[in-house]
């Protein structure tokens, strides 16, 4: 039994131990397939048929050393990768060879699904970013908002400081224009202007009041819608601070998936 028979004859056990495999396997001589054992969905020879130019087989008998090629899918419906050896006689002479091809389907589409996810990650990162970026104009807008309320209520202090001044003022008019009423009456016919005066100051001073009462309920208003915004803002500062935590999550979850995806694409390679 030559070398060529004896591993012919052991072809049943390879058989056996790759049975669970996408594995294609084959023996020729120096012009034909001799025994081809198909894999599961790796079918690219048959027995009898030729060897070819550019085969691994043929190479490998033809050129005399271990021949290593991968097949793209294009060629056979099945991208694979084969190792073929040539079979050397008793006298040292290729007498044929043996090869081994082995599906690279499930391995290429496990690298396109890492690819995919890689390239989906990067998108959902930038879209991330972009959320980022605008929470961050937000919070920023936030603030220059606060601080215009809190001027807004420096303001209306010191509009209420200036209506209460006004007051003051109105009430000592009343006061001026009370007495001035009561000494143009002491004084008869010579004080009677002296009374339109007091009469008029006393007008002014019940202007003023109006004007103040008027003033002191918008404030009051002012005050009260100031402080219905300070509490919005409140809420939308807790609500940016939480898209914030939020976002920095998932920054982190898409960090991992990234990591995983570059260990994927590499382990399938």
């Amino acid at each position: 039994m030559n070398a060529l028979e004896r591993i012919i004859s052991m072809m049943p056990y390879l058989e056996e131990l790759l049975r669970d495999e996408d594995v294609m396997l084959g023996v020729s001589d120096t012009e034909k397939i001799i025994h081809y054992v198909p894999g599961k969905t790796l079918d690219a020879a048959k027995a009898g048929d030729p060897l070819v130019p550019g085969d691994g087989m043929y190479e490998a008998v033809t050129r005399k050393q271990v021949i290593r090629t991968y097949v793209p899918r294009e060629v056979k419906g099945v991208p694979f990768r084969s190792v073929v050896m040539p079979i050397k006689g008793d006298d040292g002479e290729v007498i044929g060879s043996i090869g081994v091809g082995w599906s690279l389907d499930k391995q290429e589409k496990i690298i396109d699904a890492a690819n995919h996810l890689s390239a989906s990650l990067e998108q959902i990162s930038a879209s991330i970013g972009d959320v980022t970026e605008r929470a961050q104009a937000l919070a920023s807008i936030q603030e220059s908002i606060v601080e215009l309320m809190a001027a807004m209520r420096q303001n209306a202090e010191k509009t209420a400081e200036i209506s209460r001044l006004i007051n003051d003022i109105s009430n000592q008019s009343h006061m001026l224009g009370l007495n001035a009423s009561i000494e143009a009456a002491r004084a008869g016919e010579q004080g009677r202007g002296f009374a339109v005066v007091a009469s008029e100051i006393r007008k002014l001073a019940q202007n003023s009041r109006d004007g103040v009462k008027i003033i002191e309920a918008s404030m009051k208003e002012l005050m009260q819608s100031i402080e219905v915004i300070y509490e919005k803002m409140n809420e939308i500062s807790e609500m940016v601070n939480g898209q914030a935590a939020a976002t920095e999550q998932i920054t982190a979850s898409i960090q991992e998936l990234t990591v995983l995806a570059e260990t994927l694409l590499n382990t399938a390679k």
